[in-house]
């Protein structure tokens, strides 16, 4: 994967990603943004995988995090 773009945010460089996500999903995070409980997708879809690797990392089954690098 090659980023596009590099941005800054709480001093620490962000690159810019594509994925693919169902439309079903994407309304449900579009909703949230609607609501005001989150800022962007974007922010909705960083702090969903920081919280999800945080979580990996207290239990890490299959294998290690380490095993990733």
């Amino acid at each position: 994967m090659t980023p596009r773009k590099t941005k800054k945010n709480e001093g620490e460089e962000m690159v810019l990603i594509s994925l693919y996500i169902s439309r079903t999903t994407l309304e449900k995070i579009d909703e949230l943004v609607k609501q005001g409980i989150f800022p962007s997708r974007s922010e909705f879809i960083r702090e969903a995988v920081e919280e999800y690797l945080e979580d990996f990392e207290e239990e890490p089954e299959p294998y290690p995090i380490e095993d990733l690098e």
